[in-house]
């Protein structure tokens, strides 16, 4: 029987958990955020020029992991606009 793996509320496994085999569909603002390595202002930049666009679910403002993924491996440069 495999192991139960544990996760945080946001997704991300517990101490001493190890790897584990699901990933987020979205990320609220100051995750997108942490998983972009920039500040929320920047995120919000990106947003604004349609480099990436928000959903809105249950009150909260998501950024699709898709569309994270496809701005880092597509459009690197749009990060160094300022």
């Amino acid at each position: 029987m495999p192991k139960t793996k544990y996760l945080t509320t946001s997704g991300l496994p517990r101490e001493g958990q190890g790897d584990i085999s699901l990933q987020p569909l979205a990320y609220r603002v100051p995750d997108a955020a942490r998983v972009l390595g920039v500040g929320k202002t920047s995120l919000y930049e990106l947003f604004k020029t349609g480099e990436l666009t928000p959903i809105r679910i249950a009150g909260r403002t998501l950024v699709p992991a898709d569309q994270i993924r496809r701005l880092i491996t597509t459009a690197p440069a749009a990060l160094n606009n300022n």
